[in-house]
């Protein structure tokens, strides 16, 4: 979902978070934690826009394991260097992670408003992966209150934001069904 690929065969910014992706997918969170506070460990002069967007990773990896605080606090600390470097990319990653976070907690009206002010920004800051995610978080806000029709129309969005991802699309696909199925 970055925005541009990395600048340089050379750097790990952005590879080292898809790595901790694989451990994650692989169902180790904790590990993959770990490789991500290493990497930032490891070298001090990674930008603090790629260090940002390990926090966004690393505030998943703990919703995940079940830590709401940690997230909340690590969410936080995203959307507080979105308004230092002025970053629409980061404060979008800031929201969205802020409302699966609100909906985790059962506060609905919260996620649903992030998720709106998410899907707003990534679209007019040109950010079709971001905006995949966003609406991807309002497709199941609306399948959960059984509002099928936003959900599919939320789905397919998030579908037409991913073209040319070939792991957001067949995702995003996937979702299309899947609130199909359950209308």
């Amino acid at each position: 979902t970055d925005p541009q690929p990395p600048s340089s065969e050379t750097t790990l910014d952005g590879r080292m978070r898809l790595y901790a992706e694989v451990i994650e997918d692989a169902g180790a969170i904790v590990i993959a934690d770990a490789v991500l506070v290493a990497y930032l460990a490891a070298d001090p002069s990674i930008a603090p826009l790629e260090v940002a967007r390990v926090d966004a990773v690393r505030a998943r990896l703990a919703w995940k394991w079940g830590d709401l605080d940690v997230a909340s606090e690590r969410y936080r600390r995203v959307a507080m260097e979105a308004r230092r470097l002025r970053s629409d990319e980061l404060r979008v990653r800031a929201w969205i992670g802020m409302a699966i976070v609100a909906r985790l907690r059962g506060n609905f009206p919260a996620s649903r408003a992030a998720g709106k002010r998410a899907v707003a920004l990534a679209r007019r800051a040109g950010l079709p992966g971001l905006e995949s995610g966003a609406h991807h978080l309002l497709m199941v806000a609306d399948a959960v209150a059984g509002e099928f029709a936003a959900a599919i129309d939320h789905a397919w969005h998030a579908y037409l934001c991913a073209r040319g991802n070939a792991t957001l699309e067949s995702a995003a696909l996937g979702n299309v069904g899947q609130v199909l199925l359950d209308a």
